[in-house]
């Protein structure tokens, strides 16, 4: 029997742009066109909303599911942060949800397939550890331990010190897009988790999933870890153009067809310049709207 399944992605009126490229680089493949659709509002406009159920969408304005002692001077948008662990209460009766933030966007089905699978296979989580991401800025060129330090700083803002000390060695699991099986032990840990945060910030409900997955042996044991081409981070590393192809491929050997780009960090890149297989350079959009058409105004250029 097909297991039930959502997708699900959200955003404010200043990120749907970028949103509208994750809706679009599902629905217009095959496989995306038979899933269902969620979509936290976190501050769209009427006709925002209105394309978005065009395509399908189950429109839902999230609300401060948690309690935290900073709360009233945080951006109003953390709520769609803070709804990821409640998905079951708001949109009942799935089960899988995957997530895919709105920085995000598939340019090929076989990474959803396998955060589907993953989370099927062991009723649980499948999520991609950054460390198995390119790797380019932190492994390779020494920044491991500083990152490192800035990982157990994240744990710290939101955990205390002790936590931070405790957790900042673990390979950090990025929430921006993962897929929670309904009958997961994770639910109600990285609930708990959450609302033992001592305040919110930017990356408190990522870091709550961590320590719910690393802290807690029947959680970890159904976590399935999945490659980096299945979330590719563009601020981890370049990817790298396949001409023949028309796509993004991972830089090292066997060149794998990258699943989902991630413009994760503050700058959201319109363009980049990237290696080609043949090892020269050219500028390619990494908007999937860019794939789309061939004559866009992208605005600045990076």
């Amino acid at each position: 029997m097909t297991p039930r399944t959502i997708v699900l992605t959200g955003a404010d009126a200043l990120y749907f742009p970028l949103v509208s490229d994750t809706i679009a680089s599902i629905r217009d493949k095959p496989e995306g066109q038979l899933l269902d659709l969620g979509f936290l509002d976190l501050g769209c406009t009427e006709e925002q909303l209105t394309w978005v159920r065009s395509q399908g969408g189950h429109v839902v304005v999230p609300g401060w599911d948690v309690d935290f002692p900073n709360r009233a001077q945080v951006p109003d948008h953390y709520r769609g942060m803070v709804a990821r662990p409640f998905f079951r209460q708001y949109f009942p009766g799935y089960d899988l949800y995957l997530w895919i933030d709105a920085d995000a966007w598939v340019q090929d089905w076989s990474a959803v397939d396998l955060f589907l699978r993953g989370a099927a296979q062991k009723q649980g989580l499948a999520i991609v550890p950054e460390i198995n991401g390119p790797s380019d800025r932190f492994c390779f060129t020494g920044k491991l331990p500083r990152q490192l330090l800035l990982t157990g700083a994240y744990y710290q803002e939101s955990f205390g010190m002790a936590e931070g000390q405790r957790s900042f060695a673990y390979p950090l699991l990025n929430a921006g897009v993962f897929c929670l099986h309904r009958e997961a032990p994770h639910w109600d840990i990285w609930r708990q988790r959450l609302q033992a945060a001592e305040k919110v910030a930017l990356l408190t409900d990522q870091m709550a999933l961590n320590l719910a997955v690393y802290h807690h042996a029947d959680v970890f044991s159904r976590t399935e870890f999945l490659p980096g081409w299945c979330n590719f981070l563009l601020f981890e590393g370049c990817p790298v153009w396949d001409e023949n192809q028309a796509c993004f491929v991972e830089k090292y050997l066997p060149h794998h067809l990258i699943g989902i780009i991630h413009i994760a960090g503050p700058k959201k890149y319109t363009h980049l310049v990237v290696p080609t297989l043949d090892g020269q350079e050219i500028e390619v959009s990494v908007r999937y709207a860019g794939h789309r058409r061939s004559a866009l105004p992208f605005g600045e250029k990076v």
